[in-house]
């Protein structure tokens, strides 16, 4: 008998989760709709969804994403200096979808589709495990996982992976309720671990959540902190503090572990600058509004609300991101009742209401900006900067409170005999509304991506049947990755479509910003277009790819012409016309004719050996310098010598006799520093030069023979690429 009831109880629950999973189909199909989705078709091809694409590209192409050989060529793209193991969970489910198809469109359509069940199972399973009805379970479980959160955020695929978000909920839970949960104390300070279901199940979960995203891993070590210190002020209870330093610990852990090739090559390659580097002011610019919490989600089904939400967001300031964060009318209900909640001075019989009402108070305080995130932005790491992607765990919090009381409530008011029915219809109408409510149609139609999407395909396809296989192909204009600058219409990542639709090819877009091929490609497209790609030429590539986005119309044509007269051929042109491509290969031949092979392998290797400026010039100490100021532990001279310097500060390298790099402050806090007073008549070169490093001391003041007779003893160099008269043209408009 008990092992028909153990049969019995195991074909419930797979019924429960085809169900679960039938329903979420349904809100899928009505919300994304895919009667017009195409899986061969990106579901998304602008933006943050471009790089995506490299990374999972990538992924399949070169086993992990780490490297990728066909990016920043012909110096390569290594990942190392922009963590992404944090989500090495997501990617290793796209991994072993890939093993079915290694079309990276397919991989990355279907696991975008496959977020929406993954979350809907987890919050289920999290209900059921609270004991809340079946039918209110499916229909709570529906509405977080159609949160605007997850509708209007789809360039940030990665984001959408929070469906272990329900489960580290459900241990905090644990911690807070669950005697004896994972430590029994057995003395005063003595304690020793359980065995069972809960220690293992919270475990997976930590180390899970710690490879699901660097967000959700910190904000979830958050909230184990939190309810551990609570409980040791309110119950005086060390050993749930001492649980939640456990899992923090499995979490953090697993997070280090994933990320550790990055720090291992932070640690091996120190750098001045590093491209994850953040500043605190982004904990404000990214915060939480309580505001955005509550409003509804933009691009509302309801026309007039939809206006207000549109007229807030073109006049609120700091809206960003943080629009996603919109918890929809059930959800904020939740989340007020779960703020009233902390002023009610009579117990519910509820045991979690008073835990989630700190915990939602909590996330309020660390998220919202000016609060506790930004001191901790400032004052510990500023690495964590979008605080309101804290919002997808209020909403759970508060859809989890909802579901609690309502289960509370129907059972305590209605006959058994009603029960079943009120309960389905009631859950009926929260899914209806709720969807609603929540949801707009965010995906465009795959037929209207891919015309684009085809144009791109066909005219990469084009260039790839026309060069050898490896060839080699350089892309303007010249952007900055990752997170690099939006150029007239050219978007940010849209360089990438060249290497997205390539079988073979490598591409010159992809340089880690600061990394030596990214200045050198800075210095590259500032030359004279006749210069630049002669030493295109000689340093292998077989190409120039030109995207029109990225300039005026009348700049484009001077480039095509140029490019024309030099090549003596006409280029390949996209359907849309906004693609170019010219040929280096007869060009390359026509100069190797006239050089030798030693010659010109010497030259290859000279160029990329070093950033090719236009100007080097050696401080010879005959400049006229003279003493601006003296400060504790270090001197500022200036020269009014050169008057060819660039405006952009960034585009000036002054490098030491021991290679030690300066940087740009015009505020000089210290020694090692520079700065080009252009603004100034004359303008004037100015150095701060610490004191250790001239020999003089703190009470002299150096005359202008002194100052002249240290740089004669010591080689400083000026390296950079002066601003172009606007009559040259270079790949580089300004």
């Amino acid at each position: 008998m008990k092992h028909l009831m153990s049969n019995k109880s195991g074909f419930r629950i797979a019924l429960e989760f085809l169900l679960c999973l039938f329903v979420c189909m349904l809100g899928m199909y009505y919300v994304l709709n895919l009667k017009d989705f195409n899986i061969n078709i990106p579901y998304i091809y602008t933006g943050d969804g471009l790089s995506s694409s490299l990374f999972i590209k990538g992924m399949i192409e070169n086993g992990w994403y780490n490297v990728n050989p066909n990016l920043g060529a012909p110096f390569g793209l290594e990942m190392y200096d922009y963590p992404l193991g944090g989500d090495n969970f997501q990617y290793l489910i796209m991994k072993f979808i890939a093993l079915f198809s290694g079309n990276y469109v397919v991989v990355m359509n279907t696991y975008y589709l496959l977020t929406f069940p993954l979350c809907m199972f987890a919050a289920f399973i999290v209900l059921k495990n609270l004991k809340v009805n079946f039918f209110l379970s499916l229909s709570i479980s529906l509405l977080y996982t159609f949160l605007p959160y997850h509708i209007i955020r789809t360039g940030h695929l990665f984001l959408l992976g929070y469906y272990m978000v329900p489960l580290v909920t459900l241990v905090v839970l644990w911690v807070a309720h669950k005697e004896n949960f994972i430590l029994i104390q057995t003395d005063k300070f003595k304690f020793r671990f359980t065995r069972n279901r809960y220690l293992f199940g919270s475990i997976l979960i930590c180390i899970l959540i710690g490879s699901t995203g660097a967000y959700y891993a910190f904000f979830s070590c958050f909230f184990l902190l939190v309810i551990g210190l609570i409980s040791l002020l309110n119950e005086r209870n060390m050993r749930k503090l001492l649980v939640s330093f456990i899992l923090i610990f499995f979490v953090g852990t697993s997070l280090l572990i994933n990320i550790s090739p990055s720090i291992y090559s932070k640690l091996t390659n120190p750098k001045e600058n590093s491209v994850s580097s953040r500043n605190f002011e982004a904990a404000e610019t990214y915060g939480l509004k309580i505001t955005q919490l509550l409003l509804p989600t933009t691009n509302h089904n309801v026309e007039w609300i939809k206006e207000k939400k549109n007229e807030y967001n073109s006049k609120a300031p700091l809206v960003n991101e943080n629009d996603t964060s919109s918890l929809g009318v059930i959800g904020s209900i939740g989340f007020l009742m779960l703020i009233l909640h902390l002023f009610m001075r009579r117990k519910t019989k509820i045991e979690y209401n008073y835990t989630l009402s700190l915990l939602n108070i909590s996330s309020v305080l660390l998220g919202t900006i000016g609060g506790f995130g930004v001191l901790f932005a400032a004052l510990v790491s500023a690495q964590i900067r979008s605080y309101n992607r804290i919002s997808v765990y209020i909403a759970f919090f508060s859809f989890l409170y909802i579901a609690l009381n309502l289960n509370y409530f129907f059972d305590q008011k209605l006959k058994v005999s009603m029960k079943r029915w009120i309960y389905a219809i009631f859950s009926l109408l929260i899914i209806v509304f709720g969807v609603y409510d929540q949801t707009s149609h965010p995906l465009v139609p795959s037929k209207v991506i891919a015309e684009e999407y085809n144009n791109d395909a066909d005219f990469v396809h084009l260039i790839n049947d026309n060069l050898p296989e490896n060839s080699m192909i350089f892309q303007i204009p010249y952007v900055s990755f990752p997170e690099g600058e939006n150029i007239k219409n050219l978007g940010n990542y849209d360089l990438l479509k060249g290497y997205i639709h390539s079988r073979d090819l490598s591409w010159s877009f992809g340089n880690m910003k600061d990394s030596f091929g990214d200045k050198w490609m800075k210095e590259i497209v500032k030359l004279p277009i006749k210069d630049s790609i002669e030493i295109l030429a000689k340093v292998g590539y077989s190409g120039i790819y030109i995207d029109r986005n990225g300039y005026t119309a009348a700049y484009a044509d001077k480039i095509e012409m140029e490019l024309k007269n030099l090549t003596n051929q006409d280029p390949l042109v996209s359907k849309n016309k906004e693609l170019v491509f010219f040929d280096l290969t007869q060009y390359t031949e026509k100069l190797k004719s006239t050089t030798s092979f030693t010659e010109w392998d010497n030259q290859k290797n000279k160029y990329l050996s070093s950033v090719i400026y236009k100007n080097h010039y050696s401080i010879s100490g005959d400049e006229n310098w003279e003493l601006l100021d003296s400060r504790e532990g270090y001197k500022i001279v200036q020269t009014d010598h050169f008057s060819d310097l660039p405006l952009n500060q960034e585009a000036i390298n002054l490098i030491d006799a021991n290679n030690q790099k300066y940087s740009f402050d015009d505020s000089f806090p210290e020694g090692n520093h520079y700065s080009n007073r252009h603004w100034e008549d004359p303008s004037h070169f100015v150095i701060s030069l610490s004191n250790k490093t001239t020999g003089w001391r703190e009470d002299n003041t150096p005359t202008k023979e002194d100052i002249s007779n240290f740089f004669k003893s010591n080689n400083y160099t000026l390296k950079y690429t002066s601003d172009m008269d606007t009559g040259i043209v270079t790949f580089l408009e300004r």
